[in-house]
């Protein structure tokens, strides 16, 4: 439901308007979601119902008896015959429930794991998988408050003042019925006041002044603000240390929302949650001179804004503890056998019940205030040339200054300058392959740095020129064109302050490898944080010291380049009929520069890996991996207490990272990305004549990128850069590509009614019922966008993975369509659009990267929707009132659009599988607008 109008008072004076509008909306949007939860048996640890009956075939328990399909298995004690001892019948309800103190021996049921439990229902549909559904509505919520004074002051001299505010309110239904349900209460509002003033200096000079005052603010509330983390037996240091109080994050087994649930899982990211509050302010000045002299037209102007951010946003983790469980802790019966497929042993509930995390992380993000300035100044001739020539020449410069904070918290890097840990290596003994492929680390560089004012250096060489013509043939048919320079905009980001967020990761004791099972350094949910125990927020206080051993995330250069982009098009016009105008248009723009996903600097470099495969072929390393994974001699011993890098000894591959002294090293949006676009664009308009518009447009265009390229985009892109030593190979179709796009729009008033070609001289009861009618639509079709296909994973714990890539792709094999053509039909029989022997695994063991980012024949389902309205028009009093009812279709024709894939990862088992649309059904709505 929605309703708004405004109206205008003009006093006995005739100098001052008055308007003012208010709008409101309400929603109830529909919201389902099938879930896995626990059965009422499981919650006592009662896991018999995993077990079908089945057997593993060629498996056999240390008793010799055959492994069961859906085991679960025991991970204290010691193996027996190189296997675990299973669980009697799956049943852990009748172990005890483990002491909160002391070490743990046997195995028991941990007290957190049976608190969480309680907060969570049981299910409401058969079943152990998918057992969970919920039906309820998403609640939205809109207000808008606007006001408007105009005042002219003399006859040389107006103003006006606007302020406008809006609320959004987006409030998801809590389906655990408890703290526990993840989401967030969503609550927007924005704020704008400004003012305008006009002064006409001259006849030919009017000066326009202007200042404004925007805010942005926006909260996302976790339904668990201020929940107590110690209720559930969690250690009181958790919530000592966390700024705010929400229900931990617990994620028991690797199945996501939309996905099919498995047994002895519970849906991943349903249980806790973090949100976020953060404030846009903007505030901005402006000045313009307009001035007529002869064929010129001159526009000066002067820009300034001053941006504010105050952010406070969660990652990935939590304040009071991210847990993750997976089926390796209890899985069997010899743990190190990988298991196909993965419900056939272990549990990841099991392990949560004996209170076993695969990963634990913790998160402190410390708010701060950031800002920077922009500033700018303009010219512009529009010059008539001639009668049917007209030039635009004008010139941009301006200037941004990067982020800054008060306080000195946000940090660069400067990759060239020495280290503070240089010169004080040990290099005696330093590994030959080492020295020979990695000779700066005799000479290390990398300087973590907090500077005063602005992070980065400020460019001032921002000139930006436009050049526009528009010259008419005749009196039908006009050429226009013109070319653009614009730079981006500067990110205004907290995520390089240093030392503010923190995260505090700790290192479980791995249970496919090893000893397998449940030693003295196994870290427990009820005590998570031991290994190496909570971070503690440094700010600047250790300056180029911070993190040295550690992860040294979201880092910038000192100096970045320019960001830019340039836009040319060429514009043929013409009128074919009166009121029928065609115009066909090319339209190009080149980005450079350009904003992109982070990338990992202490990724090993594509000739590094190609040196390990010499040596393996010279027979100097048995393989590429344990060649990287062989410990040599560590010249950090010692410098780097309370780290992983403090040993007598490292594997190999740290040593022949980019910057050694720290484990990762992340460049935050680093300005290296570019992009290509042209097109075809045609556009057909019927003016409004005889009750009848229309306008239709068609676009044939390419837009080749290398992946999330541009200020906003490189947030919405799906993947990372595969190998940074190669970023070119990123540059393909862009996941915006769209290279078939049609629009078309049109309204018609029926000829029915006063004044129309039938109806003309009906009565007004006559007119009121049959007049006054229109119909109006729109439609759209356009091809589907590419598809980013990765790979499942890294399956080798020694492989690929410890180059340090954040992104690995299958290959494609040469020949195979990679789609099939009956798109449709393959959704609706529950079967994958991706033809999975179209695609192989790189080698791991070759340590191989994959194919390309995109490719133009795998994209998503062709878009296309027709929306239809039927409006009936009643006036009042002569005109001065009207009556509007209209009936309004969306998607009229209940068009299917198939949405996403649930997983794009080659290996998965939903890979290619579609189960959601990508469009809404049908809606009918109905509205009523009296305007007076």
């Amino acid at each position: 439901m929605g309703f708004g109008e405004g109206t205008s008072v003009v006093n006995k004076l005739e100098k001052t308007f008055f308007f003012a509008n208010y709008e409101l909306r309400r929603e109830k949007n529909p919201f389902t979601r099938l879930l896995t939860v626990p059965t009422a048996r499981m919650r006592t640890g009662d896991l018999g119902e995993l077990l079908t009956g089945a057997t593993r075939t060629g498996l056999t328990n240390p008793d010799g008896s055959p492994a069961l399909f859906g085991q679960v298995y025991n991970p204290f004690g010691t193996l027996v015959n190189t296997r675990r001892q299973p669980f009697a019948n799956n049943n852990l309800s009748v172990l005890p429930v483990c002491s909160t103190s002391g070490p743990r021996t046997q195995a028991c049921l941990d007290p957190v794991a049976l608190a969480v439990l309680q907060y969570l229902p049981l299910p409401n549909r058969p079943g152990l998988t998918d057992n969970f559904l919920v039906n309820d509505t998403v609640d939205f919520t809109r207000d808008i408050v606007s006001a408007r004074v105009d005042h002219t002051m003399s006859e040389r001299q107006n103003f006006f003042v606007r302020y406008s505010y809006e609320k959004r309110l987006t409030t998801p239904p809590n389906f655990f019925n408890s703290a526990a349900t993840s989401g967030n209460v969503v609550t927007d509002r924005f704020y704008n006041g400004t003012f305008n003033h006009v002064f006409s200096l001259t006849p030919n000079v009017i000066n326009n002044l202007r200042l404004g005052v925007t805010r942005a603010h926006a909260i996302q509330a976790p339904n668990s603000v201020g929940f107590d983390p110690t209720i559930l037996g969690l250690p009181s240091y958790l919530r000592d240390a966390a700024p705010i109080l929400v229900f931990p994050i617990f994620n028991i087994g690797n199945v996501g929302l939309g996905a099919p649930g498995q047994a002895g899982e519970i849906t991943t990211g349903t249980i806790g949650g973090m949100g976020n509050n953060q404030a846009r302010d903007t505030y901005n000045a402006s000045d313009s001179i307009t001035w007529l002299r002869g064929k010129h037209t001159f526009r000066l102007g002067a820009e300034y804004r001053l941006y504010k951010f105050y952010p406070f946003q969660g990652g990935q983790a939590s304040p009071t503890g991210s847990f993750s469980f997976s089926r390796d802790a209890t899985r069997g019966p010899v743990p190190s056998t990988t298991v196909s497929p993965i419900e056939a042993s272990g549990s990841s509930l099991a392990s949560f019940l004996l209170g076993i995390p695969s990963g634990i992380n913790q998160e402190i993000v410390q708010p701060i205030t950031i800002w920077h300035h922009y500033g700018a100044g303009y010219v512009q001739d529009d010059w008539k040339v001639f009668r049917n020539l007209t030039l635009n020449l004008g010139l941009r410069w301006d200037f941004e200054t990067p982020t800054a904070n008060k306080q000195q918290l946000v940090s660069n890097f400067d990759f060239d300058a020495p280290s503070p840990l240089q010169g004080r290596l040990n290099l005696t003994n330093l590994d030959p392959a080492v020295a020979a492929i990695n000779p700066g680390i005799r000479n290390l560089n990398g300087l973590l740095s907090f500077p005063e004012g602005p992070q980065t250096k400020t460019n001032y060489d921002r000139f930006a020129p436009r050049i526009g013509f528009a010259y008419s043939l005749n009196n039908k048919t006009t050429i226009r064109g013109g070319f653009g320079m614009f730079f981006l905009p500067i990110s205004l980001e907290a995520l390089t302050a240093t030392g503010t967020n923190i995260t505090s990761p700790q290192t479980q004791t791995p249970f496919i490898s090893g000893t397998t099972q449940v030693t003295n350094q196994t870290i427990f949910l009820s005590n998570p944080f031991t290994n190496p125990g909570l971070r503690t927020p440094t700010g600047n206080s250790l300056g180029a010291n911070t993190s040295l051993g550690l992860a040294l995330g979201f880092v910038v250069e000192p100096e970045r380049p320019n960001p830019y982009n340039m836009q040319w098009n060429l514009v043929l016009q013409r009128e074919l009929a009166r009121n029928l105008v065609l115009d066909v248009a090319y339209v190009g723009s080149r980005g450079r520069n350009l904003p992109t996903r982070d990338i990992p600097l202490n990724q090993i470099s594509s000739e590094t890996i190609e040196f390990a495969r010499g040596e393996v072929a010279a027979g100097r390393a048995t393989s590429i991996a344990s060649f990287f994974s062989q410990q040599v001699p560590n010249p950090f011993v010692g410098l780097l207490p309370g780290t992983t890098l403090n040993g007598a000894t490292l594997p190999r591959a740290q040593l022949l990272r980019r910057f050694p002294q720290y484990t990762t090293v992340g460049l935050f949006s680093p300005h290296i990305g570019y992009s290509d676009y042209h097109a075809l664009q045609v556009n057909l308009q019927k003016r409004f004549s005889n009750g009848f518009s229309l306008l239709s447009n068609y676009v044939w265009s390419k837009l080749l990128d290398t992946g999330g390229a541009g200020a906003g985009a490189r947030f919405t892109d799906p993947t990372n850069a595969e190998d940074i030593s190669n970023y070119d190979e990123e540059y393909s179709y862009s996941t915006l590509d769209v290279p078939h796009r049609f629009t078309a729009s049109f309204t018609y008033e029926l000829p029915f009614g006063r004044g129309k070609w039938i109806g003309n001289n009906w009565n007004g009861l006559t007119n009121a019922f049959l007049g006054g009618w229109q119909i109006s639509g729109s439609g759209v079709y356009q091809t589907g966008a590419p598809i980013t296909i990765t790979y499942q994973g890294f399956q080798l714990t020694s492989g690929l993975a410890a180059v340090g890539n954040l992104q690995r792709r299958p290959n494609r094999v040469s020949g195979v369509d990679p789609m099939y053509g009956d798109y449709g039909s393959r959704v609706r029989e529950g079967l994958p659009v991706f033809n999975l022997d179209a695609f192989s695994r790189p080698s791991e063991e070759n340590f191989e990267f994959g194919g390309a980012r995109t490719y133009n024949d795998i994209r998503r389902d062709n878009y296309k929707n027709i929306d239809l309205s039927i409006i009936k028009n009643v006036t009042f009093g002569e005109g001065r009132q009207k009556l509007q009812l209209r009936a309004e279709f969306l998607n009229a024709f209940n068009m299917v659009v198939f949405g996403s894939p649930l997983s794009v990862q080659f290996g998965s088992a939903t890979f290619g599988q579609v189960t959601s649309p990508g469009n809404r059904p049908r809606i009918i709505q109905l509205v009523g607008r009296f305007t007076f």
